[in-house]
């Protein structure tokens, strides 16, 4: 059977470009199975992109990931293909929407640029990559071809960084990036699970109370591990389904309450002996 292809991007859904991306994956693998994770990224986010797939692939089983967010199609960025430890393959431009997700992934194992045209559809068009180079190569991929199919190795440290740099943490105090907001108004920092764990920093138990400051405002808050810890309206600080670090309100919107925007810096606090 083939391998489950996931894929995201910012076409949006009024438009033909996601579905006809399908379209060619199904034509050259008939029994692929393809899983939308979403294609209502904002136009040109990388970040969000970046966040999107960490978030989704890291609760799958290994899989071929398709991240088209590529505001720089048709120009001398190259496409990747990013091998993990875990065993998902990622395809994407090297942009470093692919990095968050390599990284959660247990770490890159080998990255190759996406160069062999006998893959590729014919004639390419210089402003829709995804169609005619990455869905054809991810297809080829989930029918179990090897990675290095598609092109030759790249040095690891010549692949562009990711969007976002992880957060610092000790205990009893974490500083990061607000890299993301919900359709719910929940806020993520760049600050995952299992950096917080290799950093000595854990959220108090429950109902313990947190303070938050943003570059606006600063508030009380608690810990919890639901959104119903809090009261409706009540503040908290907990690790969501994300497993990043997230700032939620019960029942409201977290970056209007905290006056927050994607790229501020954003500080949680408690005393570490309560």
């Amino acid at each position: 059977m083939s391998r489950l292809i996931t894929f995201l991007s910012d076409f949006g859904t009024s438009d033909e470009w996601a579905g006809v991306c399908k379209a060619v994956m199904l034509e050259r693998a008939p029994n692929v199975r393809i899983a939308d994770i979403s294609h209502d990224i904002p136009p040109y986010d990388v970040g969000k992109g970046a966040f999107l797939l960490c978030a989704a692939a890291s609760h799958l089983e290994p899989a071929i990931h398709l991240a088209v967010v590529d505001p720089g199609v048709g120009t001398e960025r190259r496409i990747l293909c990013v091998e993990t430890l875990r065993g998902d393959i990622l395809v994407g431009p090297d942009n470093g929407i692919l990095i968050p997700a390599a990284e959660r992934l247990m770490g890159i194992r080998e990255a190759y640029a996406v160069e062999n045209e006998d893959l590729f559809r014919s004639p390419v068009s210089p402003t829709f990559h995804a169609r005619d180079i990455m869905s054809p190569v991810v297809a080829t991929l989930a029918e179990g071809n090897p990675p290095s199919i598609v092109g030759p190795t790249i040095p690891l440290d010549d692949l562009k960084p990711a969007p976002w740099t992880i957060g610092s943490c000790r205990r009893g105090h974490a500083s990061a990036e607000m890299i993301e907001v919900d359709t719910f108004g929940s806020c993520h920092l760049a600050i995952g699970i299992d950096d917080a764990v290799a950093q000595g920093f854990e959220l108090p138990p429950p109902g313990q109370k947190v303070m938050i400051e943003g570059p606006k405002r600063q508030e009380k808050a608690i810990s919890a591990t639901t959104f119903g810890d809090a009261h409706k309206g009540g503040l908290l600080v907990m690790w969501d389904a994300t497993d990043f670090l997230t700032i939620a309100v019960n029942q409201e919107r977290a970056d209007e309450r905290m006056q927050i925007e994607v790229g501020d810096e954003v500080k949680v606090s408690f005393p570490s002996d309560q």
